[in-house]
């Protein structure tokens, strides 16, 4: 019998991209880029799912990732502790699953997507005998172990007794995304829509290459360049263009004759009226311009902002639903697919 624990990062690990990038320092998200909504669904519920599927139980969750949609992250959810403490929090969770008598268990930091076989891996743990087993791709070492709680003194905590070990090295040879910086997420986005890894976007595949998510809203006129995507609940005005692999999700609002090219548009956000939006990433009423590598925090709520509320939301200037007296499909897959 396996079990797992999965801690969630606070943030960037010291000495990543994203730790020393002055432009991503001013990107002020709510989560960890693991525990936000990516093309419908966080990297942290897609984790669990995968370690549930190859029946490895219980698994216990140190962190803060808890998207409000997610199933899966919402019976989990925990507070928020730095990575110190974090490792603290999981050196205790171990005392707990010392007692189910388990011979091998799964840690890993999920600050990275790493697609891999739980049961391939926890195969070749078993076929060495116990040493401490830890994964790896071309790139180095990866926050992913397997090792034999028996083995660990009650005294000794987590992190440092791994720290202590030399691990015998598990070859990952499928996709690995480290996601330490605001690029490398439009990367994953770009990837899982390109159907270069396994990270399939969560909703409806109305035509190919342009998924839509449950109660999503886009008007006839609204031209969908595949491949994109419309997460759970957003909505697209007339005369908009989505394209270059982009995604907007759940719960958000791009308003009529805005263009999103090559972007992301987070959860909960609105972009205003006849925007051009280019190799970006909004989020509320901060944009990202990764070409350019700069922050703006826009004070206009008419141009970009937050949405706070559920149901009808009254845009910058008017409602989306009485743009230039336009009809919002009442089917959105129907709507597209004529």
């Amino acid at each position: 019998m396996a079990g797992a624990i999965v801690i969630v990062e606070p943030e960037a690990p010291r000495g990543s991209k994203l730790a020393h990038a002055p432009f991503s320092a001013g990107f002020k998200r709510q989560r960890p880029l693991a525990s936000g909504e990516v093309l419908g669904r966080s990297v942290l519920g897609r984790v669990v799912e995968n370690l549930e599927s190859a029946g490895i139980d219980p698994i216990a969750l140190v962190g803060n990732g808890s998207p409000s949609h997610d199933a899966l992250d919402r019976k989990r959810a925990v507070a928020s502790h730095a990575l110190t403490q974090l490792w603290q929090e999981a050196t205790r969770k171990l005392a707990g699953l010392r007692e189910q008598k388990l011979d091998a268990i799964l840690i890993l930091t999920v600050g990275a997507y790493i697609e891999f076989g739980p049961a391939e891996m926890l195969e070749f743990y078993r076929e060495l005998n116990g040493p401490v087993v830890r994964a790896h791709d071309k790139e180095g070492e990866l926050n992913l172990w397997v090792f034999d709680p028996a083995k660990i003194p009650v005294d000794v905590g987590l992190m440092n007794y791994l720290q202590a070990r030399k691990p015998v090295p598990y070859s990952v040879q499928s996709y690995v995304n480290r996601l330490q910086s605001p690029g490398d997420l439009r990367r994953l986005v770009v990837d899982s829509l390109s159907c270069r890894c396994n990270f399939k976007p969560s909703g409806v595949e109305v035509k190919p290459g342009v998924w839509m998510g449950q109660g999503s809203q886009v008007e006839r006129s609204v031209r969908l360049v595949a491949p994109a995507f419309i997460g759970r609940g957003a909505k697209v005005a007339g005369q908009c263009l989505v394209t270059r692999a982009s995604n907007i999700e759940s719960n958000s609002q791009v308003d009529y004759g805005t263009v999103i090219e090559d972007s992301s548009v987070l959860s909960n956000t609105y972009v205003g009226i006849g925007l051009d939006l280019s190799h970006s990433i909004a989020d509320g009423n901060h944009l990202l311009n990764l070409q350019r590598g700069i922050v703006l925090e826009i004070s206009d709520p008419v141009i970009l902002r937050r949405l706070e509320t559920k149901g009808r939301v009254e845009t910058g200037r008017r409602c989306l639903a009485d743009v230039a007296s336009r009809e919002i499909a009442a089917s959105s897959a129907e709507g597209i697919r004529r």
